[in-house]
């Protein structure tokens, strides 16, 4: 009942109604109000000429007593439509005759119209009434004789004044009662209500079939938005005519054009991004702020041996894995929600294949308009075969940097045993030649003792670079200012170097002194001078040699991944850089710069960068190096 009321087909039924009913109550009613207005006149009309004419009928009957012609007069005259009865009364006011009368049952209304039946003179020739129901009137009409006054004025011999002069006798009465207009009232009113209920059905239909018309398109309006509420976009409204609703309906096809576009692009889109998502290599989900999974892709369920749905319906997506695994899902998800950022960890999950995989996990929250947390996406990915793979390949390294160490050993190994050998062969020869020599021929013996002592100083050295190389070498420390040591020797490196060399120095002048072995220092300088000597093939070029002071962060000394075998504090240092504008080195070659007998000139070189190394690495120091061929 309460949707009948408000729906609009309703209220333009109910208003037309209402609008006919009381249009036709009020015409109605005007209508019988006018009627009766009428009907009361021409009663009241009627009743005054009866009364006339009656007053005009018994003037002789009064005149001459005739009691029998005027009860005959008022018989016929109670015959006549709606009379009650009627009086006559002489001038005495005796009634002469009286018909039908029922006077004595008639309640006269209080009013100076009643006065006349008590002789007085009223304001209007009739008075009102009531028996039962039924309105009376009452007329009264002086009954005028002209005959006594023209014989009076006869005899008196007034014949001018005779048309002038009437005697009132008597007067009468007559009552009218208002029944016929009741009725004709009545029947007018109950022809009305036919009518009426003839009118009001035709109305009832009229209204009904006007609000079927005016609310049928919005009907139909209504049922295509609830279909399209339901997402059937393809349903359109059937435009007839051309008024308001239609272009409502035409607005509303268009709007429906527009999205069912729009939904086709956005399924498109998301069949696109769902086949992205489940090809692609990497476990991808959507989390809760309530711990329930609201999408995961099939790499991921596939992966962790799940089903979509299994995860989906979980109330609690951890209570589907062992005890600890649930509790680093947990602690990475409170780490996300915490930081509102992204998060990456790593954790350890069981897969399908009865291995537990690592994953490489990435998690960032996700937020509505107002910034408040809605839950957060999970990307994994598996980091097994990576990490096995990095294992294996540290494995192949160390394997290979073993394999380069006893190769780099045999290497040095050889190089020491050729050199010792040559060494001793010369050691040997003189020996031999000065035993022979000696007692005949001093001044020769002691020739090939001096080539003895000078081979026996080469193996010294060689002894003292391998020394260096291994780091154990013997310092003898003291402060030194590394900038006037670099000059001490600047004419002993320029007859080290090819003639079309040139040498540029950058010597800082305020250096804290280093505690160092200063001929130490001086053989890494040479060594290096030489090098990049070599470095120069066409014998021209520029070496530089720079000293300075600077501040090293754990940036920086990160870079300085020459030697491992040190760790560097950050702090201040003193610094030593040589650099050449020779030919440069591939990464193949830096690779093996340090290695012992390793060159790239012809053979018996190789044990100067080794020795820089181990002479650095002594003094507890690093080395940055950098080179491109060119």
């Amino acid at each position: 009942m309460k949707l009948f009321f408000y729906s609009l087909r309703s209220r333009i039924f109910l208003s037309i109604t209402m609008i006919v009913v009381v249009l036709s109550v009020v015409f109605g009613w005007l209508s019988i109000a006018q009627q009766t207005s009428s009907l009361q006149e021409e009663l009241i009309e009627r009743g005054q000429m009866t009364a006339r004419h009656l007053a005009y009928g018994v003037e002789l009957g009064i005149l001459t007593h005739d009691i029998s012609g005027l009860d005959k007069m008022l018989k016929k005259l109670l015959q006549e439509k709606d009379v009650l009865y009627a009086e006559i009364h002489n001038m005495d006011g005796e009634i002469v005759t009286l018909e039908a009368s029922k006077e004595s049952d008639i309640i006269w209304d209080d009013s100076d119209t009643a006065m006349d039946r008590a002789g007085q003179t009223t304001k209007e020739p009739w008075v009102k009434g009531k028996l039962g129901k039924t309105e009376v009137y009452e007329f009264h009409m002086p009954v005028v004789s002209e005959i006594n006054a023209i014989a009076e004025a006869m005899l008196l011999d007034d014949t001018a004044g005779t048309d002038k002069i009437q005697q009132t006798i008597g007067d009468i009465h007559v009552a009218l009662s208002t029944a016929s207009i009741r009725m004709a009232i009545h029947k007018t009113i109950m022809e009305g209500i036919g009518i009426f209920m003839i009118f009001l059905v035709l109305a009832l239909l009229t209204a009904w079939w006007l609000a079927r018309a005016l609310t049928r398109p919005l009907e139909r309006m209504s049922k295509v938005i609830e279909k399209t509420k339901l997402g059937e976009l393809n349903q359109r409204i059937d435009l007839v005519g051309q008024n308001e609703i239609t272009q409502l309906g035409m607005s509303f096809n268009h709007m429906l054009d527009v999205l069912a576009e729009r939904d086709e692009n956005l399924h498109t889109q998301q069949r696109t991004m769902q086949v992205i998502l489940d090809t692609a290599p990497v476990g991808i989900w959507m989390l809760g702020t309530d711990r329930r999974i609201k999408f995961i892709n099939k790499a991921f369920s596939s992966a962790i041996g799940m089903p979509e749905q299994a995860v989906l319906d979980a109330k609690n997506y951890a209570s589907l894995f062992p005890k600890d695994v649930a509790s680093q899902c947990i602690t990475s998800d409170d780490r996300c929600f915490k930081k509102q950022g992204l998060i990456t960890s790593q954790e350890h999950i069981p897969c399908v294949d009865g291995k537990v995989h690592v994953f490489d996990i990435a998690k960032a929250p996700l937020q509505n308009e107002q910034g408040q947390m809605t839950g957060l996406v999970g990307i994994a990915i598996d980091a097994t075969g990576r990490l096995e793979a990095d294992a294996e390949k540290a494995k192949m390294q160390k394997q290979v940097e073993h394999s380069q160490r006893l190769e780099s050993l045999g290497v040095l190994a050889g190089g020491i045993a050729h050199d010792f050998n040559n060494l001793l062969t010369s050691i040997m020869g003189n020996a031999a030649l000065a035993e022979r020599k000696i007692m005949d021929d001093p001044s020769t013996g002691k020739k090939f003792l001096s080539k003895i002592v000078h081979a026996s100083e080469k193996a010294a050295l060689l002894c003292k670079q391998m020394l260096a190389y291994s780091g154990k070498g013997h310092f003898l420390i003291q402060a030194i200012h590394l900038s006037s040591m670099v000059e001490s020797i600047t004419s002993l490196l320029g007859v080290s170097i090819h003639g079309g060399i040139k040498l540029k120095y950058h010597l800082a002048e305020q250096l804290p002194n280093i505690n160092a072995d200063e001929a130490q220092l001086q053989q890494v300088i040479m060594n290096l001078v030489i090098n990049a000597s070599d470095a120069m093939e066409e014998g021209n070029g520029v070496i530089s040699i720079s000293t300075g002071h600077m501040y090293a962060d754990a940036a920086y000394l990160t870079q300085l991944s020459i030697d491992l075998g040190v760790q560097l504090d950050v702090g201040d240092y003193v610094y030593l850089e040589v650099s050449d504008t020779g030919c440069g080195m591939d990464q193949e070659t830096q690779k093996r710069i340090f290695e012992p007998f390793f060159t790239t000139k012809f053979t018996g070189r190789g044990l100067g960068m080794s020795a820089v190394q181990g002479i650095v690495r002594g003094h507890k120091g690093a080395m940055y190096l950098y080179s491109e061929p060119g």
